[in-house]
């Protein structure tokens, strides 16, 4: 289960920018559940992040793979003296010379964690793991920093880490994470981390392949009835899936003469090729997906319908799956989504800094109508469409888009 992730000085996002899953106090058992762990008791099932265009939604996204990525693979993907993926906020002397920082709070197994770290293009500076066992007190079991005096690596531990940490910090290469290290050495203590990154699922928007859903399909013959029965609930009439030469085949029975026929995936819709390539991830259980730019290449029905499966389905046989997901798609502000489960991106004009944050903070009614206070400006985050005769102007006035809808329709 995540709770909060957060950047710091990557990419857009200069300041510390945090995405938040704990639920508001008032909000609906339909978009949240009990963790059963007393320092985060309940999460959302989704959060959604609406903002204009290069306001830092897919950066974000990017920040949580990288993340992952990094937990999962440096000890074993990068030699001594590589590079690490340094991304640091530009537009800032300061910035440019600083770590970028990455934090990260989730439930595995009853247990709170911490886990954070700090790196440049060259090192890990800073990494540390905290951890709230179930009914006990904190517990510092990692830290991880370069003292500024010497320049040279200084380790932390608790009592409760037992092992051979001698050796795994001096087969930690100062541009890997100790954590990652450790567990290829077999340590059961940080292990929870990297099985936690191990089952976040991100898909990116620009191109989401069908390997993974195709691969579930193969192995098990209850998923491939789910994918079919979710695919069909999206008004997509399949009578079956077949993989042929690694090839997925959709079968089509059109008509009363009950004869079939297979079309390669990549021959179906845009649309289709897109929904069949998340259903993979939306029918595992108990797992946390981010997917950038949910709405691409699909109708609102079918984004409302994904949605609906995290908020009403997920909770109804205990499954404690979550979605984080970009979108533009508004219409999911109806009914679809709790107050407390919208956050925000947009960047200062002066700065070029983005920043995240929740709608909550806005305060809005219960029944207060979500979609047209967004669109209206109401709670930032809306692109301002310059007026057409005031291109080429210094100072042209600038106007929400139902403004600008209101504006071309009188």
């Amino acid at each position: 289960m995540l709770v909060a992730f957060s950047l710091t000085n990557r990419a857009c996002f200069r300041d510390q920018q945090e995405l938040s899953m704990e639920a508001v106090k008032g909000t609906a058992d339909r978009f949240a559940f009990d963790t059963d762990v007393r320092q985060a008791p309940r999460l959302n099932r989704v959060a959604a992040v609406y903002g204009p265009n290069g306001s830092g939604k897919s950066r974000f996204v990017e920040g949580l793979r990288f993340a992952r990525d990094f937990v999962l693979n440096s000890s074993k993907e990068s030699q001594a003296g590589d590079g690490i993926p340094y991304e640091p906020f530009l537009f800032d002397e300061e910035n440019r010379r600083s770590p970028s920082v990455f934090e990260t709070a989730f439930i595995q197994d009853g247990t709170l964690y911490e886990y954070s770290f700090a790196v440049d293009a060259v090192r890990v500076h800073r990494e540390w793991l905290l951890a709230w066992p179930p009914g006990g007190r904190m517990r510092r079991l990692l830290e991880r920093f370069v003292d500024p005096d010497t320049g040279k690596e200084e380790y932390k531990f608790s009592s409760y880490v037992h092992g051979s940490k001698s050796v795994w910090r001096e087969s930690t290469r100062p541009n890997a994470l100790f954590v990652s290290t450790a567990v290829q050495l077999n340590s059961d203590a940080f292990r929870p981390v990297v099985d936690w990154f191990r089952r976040l699922r991100i898909v990116a928007a620009n191109g989401s392949p069908p390997n993974f859903t195709a691969t579930a399909v193969e192995k098990d013959q209850e998923t491939k009835q789910q994918v079919l029965r979710l695919l069909r609930a999206a008004d997509m009439a399949f009578d079956d899936v077949r993989m042929e030469k690694e090839e997925v085949q959709l079968v089509h029975r059109p008509g009363a003469s009950g004869e079939c026929h297979s079309l390669a995936l990549e021959a179906e819709s845009a649309g289709t090729q897109r929904f069949f390539a998340l259903a993979g991830y939306v029918l595992e259980r108990d797992r946390v997906v981010v997917i950038d730019e949910l709405d691409r290449s699909l109708h609102p029905f079918l984004v409302a319908a994904l949605v609906q499966r995290f908020n009403q389905q997920a909770g109804a046989d205990g499954c404690k799956s979550q979605l984080v997901a970009t979108t533009h798609d508004v219409t999911l502000l109806g009914e679809e989504l709790d107050r407390g489960q919208v956050w925000l991106t947009e960047k200062d004009r002066q700065t070029e800094a983005a920043s995240l944050r929740p709608l909550s903070e806005y305060r809005p009614r219960k029944d207060e109508a979500l979609m047209r206070g967004y669109l209206g400006g109401r709670y930032g985050g809306v692109p301002v469409v310059v007026r057409p005769e005031a291109l080429g102007q210094a100072s042209g006035l600038g106007l929400t888009p139902v403004a600008l809808v209101d504006r071309l329709v009188s």
